[in-house]
């Protein structure tokens, strides 16, 4: 069986198989599958009725069938509304697998992210992104699900800023806010897909140096997570034209001894917007739960912290 859409089938974006139920029988006496399809947008439990699905690996001699999806697996789906009371559920008619790079980040479950609204400024963020290779390196890279759940539940560090699940993600986001207020915004667009691909980047060694919040991997015992984000963009920038691959090098290495080589403005946004949410982060720290007219507060490390606070009408 061909897995084609009709013509007259409305576009779904890719969705990712989260859960496969084999051999349900539904309410209604049909047989078949239960899968849980996510996106960004949405979960979707969907029923798949057999046929065109079959256990068997073929119903006849030379005829092949429509395989069940596996979990992990990326598609476009068709769906249509349930019209059985019996099973609430939309059904699977058609489907197109599709590759998790082609797939990208709009098929990230919202379910594997903490806070889901951080998840979907993610995909806009990559959305925004104008140069096709910087864009495909994005979706290729957190295209592999083991690395976009951790890149979604890890937290920015242990003890210090963003130390909580999903911390990593939100701290990457707003160095790219701040980026985008630092940098002139008559800039050349390529400029500004650097510094916005390098802000979401720039601490993604992060996921193979911390156990969650419970400590550090044996690897993070070794090595600083710098040099695991470079480790970890090897074989994707292998991919892109060399000049914009040594750029996000350039961008991304913070190595001792960086202050050989050249610097760049690009490169002084990035730290600067990189220092900024972590302070930003700590002045949060120092002020939540007092009143709005205090404008002196300590955060959790004993450091003294000044707000300006708004001046009340007389």
């Amino acid at each position: 069986m061909k897995q084609l859409f009709s013509t007259v089938s409305r576009p779904f974006l890719p969705m990712r198989v989260v859960q496969v139920r084999e051999r349900i029988w539904f309410d209604d006496a049909r047989t078949g599958a239960l899968l849980v399809l996510g996106n960004y947008q949405q979960l979707e439990k969907v029923a798949l009725y057999e046929p065109p699905f079959f256990e068997s690996p073929i119903t006849s001699v030379n005829e092949p069938v429509c395989p069940l999806p596996k979990v992990g697996d990326c598609l476009v789906p068709r769906l249509t509304p349930s019209t059985s009371a019996a099973n609430p559920w939309p059904t699977l008619r058609e489907w197109q697998l599709c590759s998790p790079a082609m797939a990208g980040v709009t098929a990230i479950p919202r379910s594997w992210a903490i806070h889901p609204g951080d998840l979907v400024r993610l995909v806009h963020q990559v959305a925004s992104i104008r140069h096709p290779s910087l864009q495909g390196l994005m979706n290729a890279l957190l295209g592999e699900a083991q690395r976009a759940w951790a890149y979604l539940r890890m937290p920015a560090s242990l003890n210090h800023h963003h130390n909580e699940p999903g911390g990593l993600l939100r701290h990457s986001l707003e160095v790219v806010d701040y980026l985008m207020g630092l940098w002139p915004m008559n800039s050349p667009a390529l400029e500004r897909d650097l510094l916005i691909t390098a802000g979401l980047l720039h601490d993604i060694g992060k996921i193979l140096v911390y156990r969650g919040t419970q400590g550090y991997t044996d690897l993070g015992q070794v090595l600083h997570h710098d040099a695991l984000t470079l480790e970890i963009l090897g074989p994707y920038l292998a991919t892109i034209d060399p000049t914009l691959a040594n750029t996000l090098r350039h961008l991304l290495c913070r190595s001792d001894r960086a202050s050989q080589y050249p610097r760049s403005a690009l490169k002084a946004a990035l730290q600067q917007a990189d220092a900024l949410s972590a302070e930003q982060y700590y002045q949060r720290q120092a002020f939540e739960g007092l009143p709005s007219y205090r404008y002196r507060g300590r955060d959790l490390q004993g450091q003294s912290w000044y707000r300006l606070v708004s001046q009340r009408k007389s």
